[in-house]
């Protein structure tokens, strides 16, 4: 972790003290702008900042709604990879043809809007797409291939550990009222501006999550102008991820940053540098 900002700020005094002194100001909203490019966890960093004063039931419906689509995200890139793949199977066994066509007719509804029970199935049946028994030899190569997609990767490989035996039993029952855990580690892409409001010793804070794909950082300058502090989000997992254009991700964040760094509106504001999903590239023995 680390910070940075605009020379002003620099030659004012600027650090992790400067920025105290900002958030003991008796301003009455001291708001928090979370920046990057899509996937790399600004929603998640938001949840676990506002975590201490506990989820709504609204976060938990939209919890609910959320998961819904992401397992059918997987399960629709999971059908595409296997009908492409020279190792999958040249025609599915009558049981999970049945599955497939049911998942087909389901996931063109609004998954979102499902009732307990139709959502119990769509659910079950989704698993069992999943788990079929004659797939499951591709399912590490698709893992492999996915976390490469800047599309999907996120809600893909966020959605994995919610299909385990455990927790599917726990996420598919009629009555799943979400865990604090299960909202923290959902994943979901953020299309439109999204704000939470968390008090901390006894000072509210309202925390900004703005869009990271190309189409909705055109908005980032305007609607930092009232931020007190902007935290910039890396993620250093985007080493291996490329978008459609074949850009870097990581190679694009630095760009952004230091776009935003040398921006006029900015001179007066901290800026905190937050790189996340560390232990990706620890694991890779990346860094």
């Amino acid at each position: 972790m680390g910070s940075a900002s605009s020379k002003d700020y620099h030659s004012a005094g600027g650090g992790s003290s400067a920025f105290k002194c900002s958030l003991d100001e008796s301003e009455t909203q001291r708001i928090f702008t979370l920046l990057g490019t899509g996937g790399v966890g600004k929603s998640t960093v938001m949840k676990q900042m506002i975590r201490t004063n506990g989820f709504s039931d609204d976060d938990k419906d939209f919890c609910r709604a959320v998961l819904g689509k992401n397992v059918r995200i997987l399960v629709d890139e999971w059908l595409k990879f296997v009908t492409e793949n020279e190792e999958g199977p040249k025609e599915f066994e009558d049981l999970l043809y049945h599955q497939i066509e049911i998942f087909q007719e389901l996931k063109v509804q609004n998954v979102e809007e499902f009732p307990p029970a139709e959502r119990r199935h769509f659910l079950e049946v989704s698993n069992d797409i999943w788990n079929d028994a004659t797939l499951t030899h591709l399912q590490e190569d698709f893992i492999s291939i996915t976390s490469h997609k800047s599309a999907v990767a996120a809600e893909v490989l966020s959605t994995l550990s919610f299909m385990s035996d455990v927790n599917f039993k726990r996420i598919s029952a009629e009555d799943y009222v979400p865990s604090d855990e299960d909202l923290v580690n959902l994943r979901t892409q953020t299309n439109d501006l999204s704000e939470k409001k968390f008090e901390f010793e006894k000072k509210e804070f309202i925390l900004r999550d703005i869009g990271g794909q190309v189409q909705h950082q055109h908005d980032w300058m305007t609607s930092l102008q009232d931020a007190c502090a902007i935290i910039f989000i890396v993620s250093l997992d985007d080493f291996h991820i490329y978008d459609e254009d074949q850009r870097n991700q990581l190679m694009k964040s630095q760009r952004l940053f230091k776009n935003l760094c040398s921006s006029v509106v900015l001179d007066d504001a901290p800026i905190v540098l937050l790189f996340n999903k560390v232990h990706f590239p620890i694991q890779a023995q990346i860094v």
